[in-house]
């Protein structure tokens, strides 16, 4: 027997009510559109730039990796494409997770932009960039780290000292 998605809103008497019929005549409530805090959407904006800046990262990454062309620099040039877009991976993966989860992720994005400064380090002692390349890409890598640990730091704000310490406890 196919179960049919017809679905109907309301009642028979004209009423309208907030249970959706399905044509087999169960009903179940109706899904109600979540209203985020003010703070939520504050986060997501912060998801959402942290995020945009992680890809533009990526892409002068990529720009400055193409100029490396030696073998040396070619694993180099790997580990740097790598770190930047293992950014933007935890920022996105973390972004689905909840709060405690997405810290987590946070902390690993903020530690491959680490891992991205002291890679324009080594690429900058072996001149295989230019000593003003990597004091751009310093700065771009750190700021980024901030707004990572800004995010961070605001997801842990919006707890109470006992939410921090476990789902069982009130």
């Amino acid at each position: 027997m196919s179960r049919s998605a017809f679905v109907v809103r309301g009642s028979a008497s004209g009423v309208s009510s907030n249970v959706e019929r399905p044509a087999c005549g169960v009903a179940k409530p109706a899904m109600q559109r979540t209203e985020f805090k003010d703070t939520e959407q504050d986060v997501h904006g912060a998801r959402l730039a942290a995020y945009q800046r992680a890809l533009e990262f990526i892409e002068q990454t990529y720009a400055v990796t193409k100029e490396l062309s030696s073998s040396a620099s070619s694993a180099l040039a790997d580990h740097l494409r790598h770190a930047a877009i293992s950014v933007a991976l935890n920022l996105a993966e973390g972004g689905g997770r909840p709060k405690r989860e997405f810290r987590t992720f946070l902390r690993s994005a903020r530690s491959s932009c680490y891992n991205c400064v002291s890679l324009f380090d080594l690429a900058a002692s072996q001149q295989a960039i230019p000593h003003i390349a990597r004091q751009r890409y310093y700065h771009e890598c750190s700021q980024l780290a901030r707004m990572i640990s800004g995010l961070c730091h605001s997801l842990t704000a919006e707890e109470s000292p006992l939410q921090s310490l476990g789902p069982d406890l009130p």
